[in-house]
């Protein structure tokens, strides 16, 4: 999970991985 949060901070910033916002869980992330 923290490498996710690492690549673009999904949870405060989704503006480089829009697809985080639909998974907040990062489950079903394309990467």
């Amino acid at each position: 999970m923290a490498r996710r949060i690492r690549v673009g901070k999904p949870t405060r910033k989704p503006q480089s991985n829009a697809p985080d916002l639909r998974t907040p869980s990062g489950r079903e992330l394309p990467y």
